[in-house]
């Protein structure tokens, strides 16, 4: 990640971003865009490149398991605050070229579309994928 980018996110900005006004229309876009892809909870998800988890928040809400991936140690702190009281998220520092657990990355993915501007370790064009896993009933 460059200078410029550390920089700013060290300043903690992103946590409140999508809470503006054009911050609250992409987020709702993007839940749009998710929601076509996204399997019936509850499944894993991995949210890659999540910042302060806003996604990841929605995405638990729902009842899906979220593991959650960003380069930034302050985005990781930040949703370990937040997401407290939710045993279902789990965040850790990491990049896009080891984003999700082993489990979900066997089990399928669907592309997303979403708005991360991060591209795959495959072909270097590509947006990275939804990963998710579908849970096993009994």
């Amino acid at each position: 990640m460059s200078e410029l980018l550390t920089r700013y996110y060290a300043q903690g900005g992103e946590r409140d971003r999508l809470t503006t006004a054009r911050g609250q229309i992409e987020f709702e876009r993007t839940k749009e865009i998710v929601l076509r892809h996204l399997p019936p909870a509850p499944s894993t998800v991995a949210d890659i490149g999540g910042g302060a988890g806003p996604y990841t928040l929605w995405l638990a809400g729902r009842g899906h398991r979220v593991e959650h991936r960003d380069l930034m140690p302050l985005h990781v702190q930040q949703l370990r605050e937040t997401a407290a009281p939710h045993p279902e998220i789990h965040t850790t520092e990491s990049d896009a070229h080891n984003p999700t657990p082993q489990n979900v990355a066997q089990e399928g993915e669907a592309a997303a579309g979403h708005t991360q501007t991060h591209t795959s370790p495959r072909d270097g064009r590509s947006p990275i994928p939804l990963h998710t896993q579908q849970a096993e009933t009994t």
